[in-house]
């Protein structure tokens, strides 16, 4: 199964879950980057907004192909409950391009149950598979098992 690792990151924390993920499974990896700067203590309300709009925004173009991909790992932070606009983006732009999907996410205190649903929306697909990981988590090295089940998902 040939598969790719795509997400977009505003603070590190997204990154370094979709890395992991990439390593984990030894396949090729291609961040989502946003013309729009969403960095920065100031842009947060920006992002939270955007978030619950539901709002597009432009993208830098993809280096790597989704449909030359058997399986697209999409990943994202989220945005006042939603899929980041980054993300939401690439789901729009590339939607009749993926095969097979799957999500993960990071997230601070929301649920990820509607961010996910709201990927899936996007999509226009059932994910093979999801993981949800708090930031606190991540920052202590505590979603490995997570991860783990994660990946073995995608396997079946």
């Amino acid at each position: 199964m040939k598969a790719l690792v795509t997400y977009y990151s505003r603070t590190g924390t997204t990154d370094k879950l979709a890395k992991d993920i990439a390593d984990r499974l030894g396949c090729d990896i291609d961040p989502i980057v946003s013309t729009v700067k969403w960095e920065g203590a100031t842009r947060w309300m920006a992002c939270g907004k955007a978030g619950m709009k539901k709002e597009l925004c432009e993208l830098e173009p993809p280096k790597k192909d989704p449909a030359q991909y058997d399986l697209v790992i999409v990943g994202t932070p989220i945005w006042a409950g939603f899929t980041s606009a980054p993300t939401r983006t690439y789901l729009t732009e590339n939607k009749g391009k993926i095969k097979r999907v799957a999500f993960f996410l990071t997230c601070g205190g929301d649920e990820p149950d509607k961010a996910l649903a709201d990927m899936e929306e996007v999509a226009g697909q059932r994910p093979v598979a999801k993981l949800a990981v708090k930031a606190r988590d991540m920052k202590k090295g505590a979603y490995a098992d997570k991860a783990s089940a994660f990946i073995a998902e995608l396997g079946k």
